[in-house]
């Protein structure tokens, strides 16, 4: 969105019929990401419907915020259901309302290591250097495995 100090009828004739008006969220009914959250091309630009919604009736969304959901439903556009925030507010709002799933060990992305290389690591008796090079990690990551820092759901 633009920083306009106008809000665009025709965009908000064709927002309005995207979504249904019921008490309580304002479901999104038509194109969705694998999120849930509403997609709308505005100006050949694909955005969130709920950052439409914010900035169609709550104001300009300063720049850097987030546009955040006080119901969690990411296909609502309610703007009664929207706050802005920074992405550190918006995950202290999702641990606040125990949305915070911990992904642990391999289910993790970001993981390098598997279950079954933590367990053979911790019975490993080489150095934490030769560890370190075979495995392709750092030394400190072998040693904090090996003090059972990090991998603790591996007895």
């Amino acid at each position: 969105m633009g920083d306009y100090t106008f809000r665009p009828a025709k965009l908000i004739v064709r927002f309005e019929r995207m979504f249904r008006k019921e008490d309580g969220c304002w479901p999104w009914l038509f194109r969705k990401n694998k999120d849930g959250y509403g997609e709308l091309s505005v100006n050949g630009e694909k955005q969130r419907s709920h950052r439409i919604s914010y900035w169609l009736y709550r104001g300009d969304i300063p720049k850097g915020m987030f546009v955040c959901h006080t119901c969690d439903n990411p296909g609502c556009v309610n703007p009664s259901h929207l706050f802005t925030g920074t992405n550190k507010d918006n995950m202290r709002d999702m641990k606040m309302k125990g949305r915070a799933r911990q992904l642990k060990g391999s289910e993790n992305g970001r993981a390098k290591l598997t279950e079954e290389d933590v367990e053979s690591i911790r019975q490993d008796g080489r150095t934490l250097v030769k560890i370190a090079r075979d495995y392709g990690v750092t030394f400190a990551l072998i040693s904090q495995i090996k003090r059972k820092e990090i991998w603790r759901h591996i007895l």
